[in-house]
């Protein structure tokens, strides 16, 4: 079974002229009270954030999944309320679910915000996938050899204590591939992977296509290949 990267579209022909396609609140937004946007966290939230409302952009297409400046678009996804229930008919991470709504020619539309908060890079297939290691992502630096998860978490050590510069992104991914004896959901999230974040299942990606779902780009793991520079 193959997987697919989830990711917010880019183009311009699905989403208009403006990335992200929202760069604001409305106008009047209290920043400053207990429950702000820009106090979600990648973690469990125990509050419920105030999302009233998203400004779409004037050069932005009205899309099903919405990309926005206000929050890490590494852990939340903005989507349409009716689309959202997709993530109920399937086995996804564990995510968060609060009411929001974006603001679209004066309309005032429901959305939902889906928050995760928990991350699995233990499905990934280290021994399957390939990796360089660069400080700009599409500048090769070498090659490296990681078979297994412990061997991906101290290689970053590894090249910290080299160089003593922090890049979470520093370890490259030519591609990823995903261990399906041990990966048992259809959506879900890893960290620290370049070009990667939101994985999602053959069956959960044909529900997004039934759904017709706009605003996203959908690639398939086992045709990426990434092909970087060599640093000069």
């Amino acid at each position: 079974m193959p997987y697919y990267s989830f990711k917010k579209s880019l183009s311009t022909e699905k989403i208009g002229k403006h990335f992200p396609q929202s760069s604001e609140m409305s106008k009047g937004y209290p920043y400053n009270e207990w429950n702000p946007v820009w106090k979600i966290r990648n973690e469990e939230l125990f509050f419920t954030p105030n999302l009233d409302s998203f400004v779409l952009n004037g050069q932005s297409k009205k899309t099903d999944v919405i990309s926005a400046v206000a929050f890490n678009s590494r852990n939340n996804i903005l989507i349409k309320s009716s689309l959202a229930k997709i993530w109920k008919d399937f086995n996804t991470c564990e995510y968060q679910e609060f009411p929001a709504t974006v603001i679209y020619r004066k309309q005032k539309l429901d959305y939902s915000l889906l928050h995760f908060y928990t991350y699995h890079n233990q499905f990934i297939d280290f021994k399957e996938s390939n990796f360089y290691y660069a400080q700009i992502r599409e500048e090769r630096i070498r090659d490296l050899e990681i078979n297994s998860i412990n061997e991906f978490i101290s290689t970053r050590s590894s090249i910290y204590r080299e160089t003593q510069l922090m890049f979470t992104d520093n370890v490259c991914p030519y591609n990823l591939a995903i261990d399906k004896e041990k990966a048992d959901l259809d959506f879900f999230l890893i960290e620290d992977i370049p070009g990667f974040n939101f994985i999602i299942s053959e069956k959960f990606k044909e529900a997004l296509l039934k759904e017709k779902a706009t605003g996203i780009d959908l690639i398939n793991l086992s045709e990426y290949r990434f092909e970087p520079r060599d640093r000069k």
